[in-house]
């Protein structure tokens, strides 16, 4: 793909702070399976939200065809939260 739009232009565009190394990792990791292992903190809901961000964004894939798991009601509701936010901010 060669008009991709990096995390790091997301983020700023949505006036977000930037994603640190490893969430970029994350974020654009190819469309393949990948595993993430995360402590209590350290901003995984944040990063799936991006990453569905920055796949929709991309044209990768269909909002209403990603499919978020989490461990609580809550986290559930903070990802589809910030997911609807961010990609109404970004015109998505």
């Amino acid at each position: 793909m060669s008009d991709v739009i990096s995390a790091r232009r997301i983020a700023a565009a949505l006036e977000l702070p930037p994603p640190t190394p490893e969430q970029v990792a994350v974020i654009e990791h190819p469309l393949t399976s990948m595993l993430v292992v995360a402590g209590a903190g350290s901003g995984k809901t944040e990063t799936m939200a991006s990453r569905v961000v920055w796949l929709v964004a991309n044209h990768l894939v269909r909002p209403e065809d990603v499919l978020g798991l989490t461990f609580t009601r809550k986290a559930s509701g903070e990802l589809a939260e910030a997911i609807g936010v961010s990609l109404s901010r970004f015109g998505l």
